[in-house]
């Protein structure tokens, strides 16, 4: 047993202890964290090499490059089926282009078929429709592209409000017309929704 006969004495056996101590606790500590990473990984114990720990951290990184790489993948297949519709859709709309332009009464059977229709609305129809048609083919290849993206959204959102108001106020479309031009609009609604933030995600990845 030590006797401390001064304060001198004391403050000399404290710092000793405290040299002594704080570095095994260190020690412990780090050897604890160590444990748990092993533990969790499945190795049976922290007894096992430095190089297994940093395998550990390395492996961490490697599967979490790989699952990025995957998601992306997936992202970009979406991205990519998004594309096809929209060149479908504008496809489509060009036989609506055709009939304004050139055949009124055909226009007026698939659209309009409780209204008359002179040539002017179905040249101003047609052109109209043009405009959506080209933002569906230039925004089909440049997905990446968010203003873009954002103005043929947008113009599906017109067309729809557009055919609504025919229909529901002033009764120009039978429902069948409506439930066609709704079908392709709704769609193109939805799916561009739900790949909203898919595409600048892809864009990052590619730059």
């Amino acid at each position: 047993m030590v006797t401390i006969r001064s304060q001198k004495e004391f403050d000399i056996l404290h710092e000793a202890t405290y040299i002594a101590i704080i570095p095994r606790v260190t020690q412990y500590t780090h050897s604890m964290n160590k444990s748990e990473l092993y533990k969790r990984k499945g190795f049976v114990s922290a007894d096992e090499s430095n190089d297994n720990y940093e395998s550990i951290q390395g492996n961490e990184v490697i599967e979490g490059t790989v699952e990025a790489d995957r998601e992306w993948k997936v992202e970009e297949k979406k991205m990519k089926a998004l594309g096809w519709w929209l060149i479908a859709v504008g496809t489509l709309r060009l036989a609506s282009v055709w009939f304004g332009f050139f055949d009124i009464w055909a226009l007026r059977l698939a659209v309009f078929s409780n209204t008359t229709m002179t040539e002017v609305h179905g040249r101003t129809f047609g052109t109209w429709t043009l405009l959506t048609c080209t933002l569906c083919y230039i925004c089909a290849f440049n997905l990446e592209n968010k203003p873009l993206y954002l103005v043929t959204f947008l113009s599906f959102i017109y067309a729809l409000c557009h055919f609504l108001t025919e229909y529901l106020i002033y009764h120009t479309m039978e429902i069948s017309n409506l439930t066609t031009v709704g079908i392709f609009a709704g769609t193109s609604i939805v799916w561009m929704l739900l790949q909203w933030n898919a595409h600048s995600k892809v864009h990052s990845k590619h730059s």
